[in-house]
């Protein structure tokens, strides 16, 4: 996964800044864009960075404040096929209050009606595209803060504290662990992350990256919540924008090289892995792979003398010729895992899961079997793998697979076969 500030308080890299933020995020062949900024700068700064807006898949507004929202129109206007998506507790109607004094710091005014057939709203865990899910706020008592900064709502009843329904957290799951993106975390950057870490309780979050809105805060206060977010075991902090200097200097002390400091074109990245179809030329990595990637099989069966490690290249090309093959491939370009299949008579034979070693327990085995079924998703699926490969099975079968048979291959080798049956596919079986 890739992520590029076109916008940030900082400017560097030969590109102008403003209070505000735009990040473009490249995630699985998906261009996604978080926030607009405060105006139209984020266009001339995405131009510079050879970054296209036009290509954009899917937009996200973090929240509805004037300098993350006021560039949609531009966007809407440039780009004619994203859809942008906005907590559901989005309106027109945030404002600073200090004393008598208000101020509007809300979305453009019209901008919701405007646009209002290429925006969704979104509410609890929303997925917007495979690995990626929008999670809004469900720590109660926010108000308080709103209330604490100054900020309120103009509601249908009169003024209320901001309670932050309108913000919402983009998550992105990667093979290093959960990456959070919160523009302003105006809801409380441990919050944020608890609410994510309650959503997905099987994964561990890695990384956060936003304005943490402590321009205005204590020392005491900013260095209590260092101390908190190094107690979450979070790796990546990636902070700017709204956080401020000082604050930011003082996070640093605390935590140390795990903060980073924002800045427009400034980039990150973190290990995730693109499956594509593979190529004729991938064929010999993909062989040397499987040599790896089976020696565990032939401990397990105590001989070497099994199928996947006896295979030539010549026959890797001829099941290339017959059939469709899907490799893994990390950030560095390297294949860490393959599948491949063949379709006869109404069933997708499947073979050849693997994945590199150091690869392993990271979900690859199990984007790579779903993305060959949904190349044929009415079809029913076959496989196998041998009787004493006990995670395989556990795996298989967690995917929905269930058993049907069993081959004894060797005295030392025997095969249990597995199917699952969808859609409109056949029953026959070979």
């Amino acid at each position: 996964m890739k992520a590029t500030v076109v916008v940030d308080n900082i400017s560097a890299e030969g590109l102008k800044g403003e209070w505000g933020l735009c990040i473009y995020i490249e995630y699985r062949g998906k261009k996604i864009l978080l926030d607009t900024g405060a105006s139209p700068l984020f266009v001339q700064n995405a131009k510079a960075l050879n970054l296209s807006i036009e290509d954009v898949d899917i937009g996200v507004l973090s929240h509805a404040h004037y300098d993350h929202g006021n560039g949609i129109g531009t966007f809407l206007e440039m780009n004619k096929k994203a859809t942008f998506y906005l907590q559901d507790g989005c309106e027109e109607n945030c404002y600073a209050r200090k004393w008598i004094f208000r101020k509007y710091i809300g979305l453009p005014k019209g901008v919701l009606s405007t646009y209002r057939k290429r925006i969704k709203y979104a509410s609890g865990n929303y997925p917007i595209c495979e690995g990626a899910s929008l999670v809004s706020h469900r720590t109660e008592g926010l108000e308080s803060i709103g209330k604490r900064e100054g900020m309120y709502l103009k509601l249908a009843t009169g003024w209320a504290p901001d309670d932050f329904c309108h913000e919402q957290s983009i998550v992105f799951d990667t093979t290093e662990g959960l990456v959070i993106f919160n523009s302003c975390s105006h809801g409380g950057v441990i919050n944020s992350i608890r609410e994510v870490s309650a959503a997905y309780p099987d994964k561990k979050v890695v990384a956060y990256i936003g304005g943490f809105h402590l321009y205005n805060k204590p020392e005491d206060e900013v260095r209590r919540l260092a101390r908190a977010i190094k107690e979450t075991g979070i790796k990546y902090i990636y902070t700017g924008h709204c956080t401020g200097k000082n604050p930011f200097t003082w996070l640093q002390d605390e935590l140390g090289e795990m903060v980073q400091q924002l800045r427009s074109g400034l980039v990150m990245e973190f290990d995730d892995i693109d499956i594509c179809q593979a190529r004729e030329e991938d064929l010999d990595a993909i062989l040397k792979l499987q040599y790896l990637a089976y020696e565990s099989e032939a401990r397990l069966v105590g001989s070497d003398d099994i199928p996947p490690l006896k295979q030539t290249l010549a026959e890797v090309e001829a099941e290339y010729a017959n059939g469709i093959f899907l490799k893994a491939v990390n950030n560095q370009g390297q294949i860490v895992g393959s599948v491949r299949g063949y379709v006869k008579a109404g069933t997708l034979y499947i073979g050849k899961l693997m994945v590199h070693p150091d690869w392993q327990r990271k979900g690859i085995g199990s984007r790579l079997l779903r993305e060959i079924e949904s190349v044929y998703p009415k079809l029913r699926c076959e496989l196998f793998t041998g009787t004493l490969s006990e995670k395989n099975i556990k795996l298989y079968e967690g995917l929905g697979y269930v058993r049907f048979k069993t081959k004894v291959i060797s005295p030392k080798l025997e095969f249990v076969y597995l199917e699952k049956t969808r859609g409109n596919g056949g029953e026959q079986r070979d």
